[in-house]
């Protein structure tokens, strides 16, 4: 079973090998090789990603203190706390702090600042890759030849946009499969400005399933 989705972009270089054309380089990025090294980059960034689930921003509301002595002060911001128990919150782990001062906290991480009391991170579990786009920037004059592909980039630096959806799973056991795309633009023009100029193909059903292995954000 699959649940909630992720979009991940990503901006890259690429350097040519030497008698690279543009093909060369759209069959790289069209590999498993080049899926598995985009898996294996942003999975760092995503386990450092910690913003509280929405979930649990969603019961600050419900979260609101009795008895909090007006000489106190919220850790987040040093000021007192003040006698409106509508701008006071109690977590459950027993620390209070001003509604807007822990709600901006837990935005950005999941942890208490008092006691660093975990909630339940914004994205957690097992996630599966199903598409990964990549947008190859070409210049003007490669890109606006009349057979793009087949222009000499031989050593070039190239940039590139890589586009990753990501969905959730529940066991490793689940394999959505993975559709590998690649589009070639100019530097002038957006990347939907060239859809026409584009390859697809799906990873095969076992380099998918290895993906799975490297995709857990804790």
């Amino acid at each position: 079973m699959c649940t909630k989705g992720v979009h991940v972009n990503v901006n890259v270089q690429y350097k040519a090998l030497p008698n690279a054309i543009v093909a060369n380089v759209m069959n790289v990025f069209e590999s498993a090789h080049w899926a598995n090294f985009m898996i294996q980059y942003i999975v760092p960034h995503l386990k450092a990603y910690t913003p509280t689930a929405q979930a649990v921003l969603a019961q600050l509301q419900a979260w609101r203190a009795t008895t909090v002595p007006v000489d106190d002060a919220c850790v987040i911001c040093m000021s007192t706390m003040d006698d409106d128990p509508s701008n006071q919150v109690s977590l459950p782990c027993s620390h209070t702090f001003h509604l807007g001062c822990i709600r901006e906290w837990l935005t950005r991480r999941n942890t208490c600042p008092h006691c660093r009391h975990e909630f339940k991170k914004e994205l957690s579990g097992k996630y599966a890759v199903t598409r990964i786009e990549t947008t190859l920037v070409l210049s003007e004059e490669v890109a606006g030849s009349s057979d793009p592909q087949n222009e000499l980039v031989g050593g070039q630096t190239m940039n590139a946009v890589v586009q990753m959806t990501l969905v959730q799973i529940q066991t490793e056991a689940t394999n959505p499969g993975c559709e590998l795309l690649v589009r070639i633009h100019s530097e002038s023009q957006s990347p939907q400005a060239s859809p026409q100029k584009s390859r697809k193909r799906p990873m095969s059903s076992a380099a998918a399933a290895a993906t799975l292995k490297r995709l857990r954000t804790g």
